[in-house]
């Protein structure tokens, strides 16, 4: 976690006081940790994340496929929003009405992928999905201040086809690089039983518990520095007064509802109980 945090802390640094000496410190911190994790992950007997396996082609390939196809789908959705709301005057109940396609497109193409992969393999769907992502990502290029949604529509959905056609086999790809012990030790989410699928051990609920505190914490952040910003405005009578108050009530808003409850949150977190991950597939 501590890589991610750097990482935030640079690239908002950076884009907001330009790339001086806290943002650059930021980045090279960030790059210290990550490589401290790798190291400590080759050495432990237990490892969260193997990390030898990224020595396997279609382990390292899958995942590079999910990380690329996310990191598309953001950036597409920033844009997109941007343009939306700033360009076309949509405020953000349209905007998120107008993205809808995407995540439509998604179930569909996460449908096909279930038919087709068996038949033609996981190479060619994840192939015929990134070829999907590239026209999708290309055809926006064209896009300029006097273009209106519809642009944007049918980019939108040929990226969440894109999305489903690709993820859901390279998942299936990652999954079945580990062994079923692996992924209990890992707090994997869905356990694979002679049942079928069932409900995320404790384990992940705690996982998943400390990845939501975190993302509190750095949401506390982000709207602590814009308070001050906000405040730092008030004072100087300069820009709308209204805008400038309500980033100041928000954050506090925050500040008072959110952040209290952490201390629970990590109680729960320290005190892990084990128990369901040491079940026998029978009890599941």
């Amino acid at each position: 976690m501590a890589p991610r945090l750097w990482r935030f802390h640079l690239l908002f640094e950076g884009a907001r006081n330009g790339w001086r000496t806290s943002a650059l410190v930021a980045g090279i911190v960030g790059v210290i940790a990550a490589a401290g994790f790798v190291v400590w992950e080759l050495r432990h007997p237990n490892p969260m994340l193997d990390i030898r396996k990224f020595g396997n082609r279609a382990f390292a390939g899958a995942n590079l496929a999910v990380l690329l196809f996310f990191l598309a789908a953001f950036g597409s959705i920033c844009y997109v929003t941007r343009h939306l709301q700033f360009v076309l005057g949509d405020d953000a109940l349209e905007t998120g009405v107008r993205l809808l396609p995407l995540a439509g497109a998604v179930f569909v193409g996460s449908a096909i992928t279930g038919v087709l992969t068996p038949r033609l393999g996981l190479r060619a769907m994840v192939v015929a999905g990134m070829m999907l992502g590239i026209l999708a990502l290309v055809v926006p290029i064209r896009v300029d201040a006097e273009s209106g949604y519809a642009a944007f529509a049918w980019p939108l959905v040929l990226l969440g086809l894109a999305i489903g056609l690709s993820v859901s086999p390279a998942t299936d790809t990652i999954m079945d690089a580990f062994p079923e012990e692996g992924i209990r030790r890992c707090g994997v989410p869905l356990h694979r039983g002679p049942s079928g699928c069932c409900c995320g051990p404790a384990c992940f609920r705690c996982r998943v518990r400390f990845l939501l505190a975190v993302g509190d914490l750095l949401v506390a952040w982000r709207l602590l520095v814009a308070a001050e910003i906000a405040l730092a405005a008030l004072g100087s009578g300069t820009g709308d007064r209204t805008f400038y108050e309500g980033k100041v009530a928000v954050a506090s808003f925050f500040a008072k509802t959110v952040p209290p409850g952490l201390g629970a949150d990590w109680a729960v977190i320290s005190d892990i109980d084990a128990t369901a991950m040491e079940l026998d597939d029978a009890a599941l």
